[in-house]
C-alpha cells in the first residue's frame, strides 16, 4: 500500500472523532439518552475491529475469539483504572490499522475507526457540557482531541515507515 493512500484513510478515519464531537454540538438534548448507548457502542465496534484484524492475519476462529476477549479484558481493566478507555483504544486502533494495511482488511478497520469516533467524540462533548466548559472554542476542542487521540495517527505511521 502506498504512503499518501494509507495516510489520507487513516486521516479520514480519525475525522470521526471530528464528526462526533459536531453531532453532538448539534443534538446536545439527546445526548444523556445517547450516552447509554455510545459506550456499548464503543465496545461493539473496537471488538469488531479487533476481531477483523485477527481474522484477516487468518487466525483460527477460536484463537480469535479468545484473543479478542483478552484484549477486551485489558481495556475493561484499563478503563476501570484510569476511568477513560478511548486513547488506550486508539492506540490498539493504530496498531491494528497497521496489521490491516498488510493485508486486504484495511478499509473495512478503517470504516470501524471512524465509526468508533463518533461515540468517542460525543461522548467527549458530553463530558465537557457535564463539567460546565460553557465557553469553550471549536480550536480549543481540536487541539484538546489532536492532544489526547493523536496516537492513533503516530502509531500507525510510524509503524507504516519502521516496517
Amino acid at each position: 500500500m502506498d504512503f499518501p493512500v494509507y495516510f489520507s484513510a487513516l486521516t479520514i478515519s480519525f475525522s470521526g472523532l471530528f464528526v462526533g464531537l459536531m453531532l453532538a454540538h448539534i443534538s446536545k438534548e439527546e445526548l444523556k439518552i445517547g450516552k447509554l448507548f455510545f459506550q456499548p457502542m464503543q465496545s461493539i465496534l473496537l471488538l469488531l475491529a479487533i476481531l477483523v484484524c485477527l481474522f484477516s492475519l487468518e487466525i483460527h476462529f477460536i484463537l480469535a475469539i479468545i484473543l479478542s476477549c483478552l484484549m477486551m479484558l485489558l481495556i475493561l481493566i484499563f478503563k476501570k483504572r484510569y476511568k477513560v478507555v478511548s486513547p488506550a483504544a486508539y492506540v490498539l486502533l493504530g496498531i491494528l490499522s497497521y496489521l490491516a494495511s498488510k493485508t486486504g482488511s484495511f478499509p473495512y478497520l478503517s470504516a470501524l475507526s471512524f465509526l468508533y469516533g463518533l461515540p468517542t467524540g460525543s461522548l467527549l462533548a458530553k463530558s465537557m457540557i457535564d463539567m460546565k466548559v460553557v465557553r469553550y472554542s471549536v480550536f480549543d476542542l481540536f487541539r484538546h482531541i489532536i492532544r489526547k487521540y493523536s496516537w492513533y495517527l503516530i502509531v500507525a505511521l510510524v509503524l507504516f515507515v519502521i516496517y
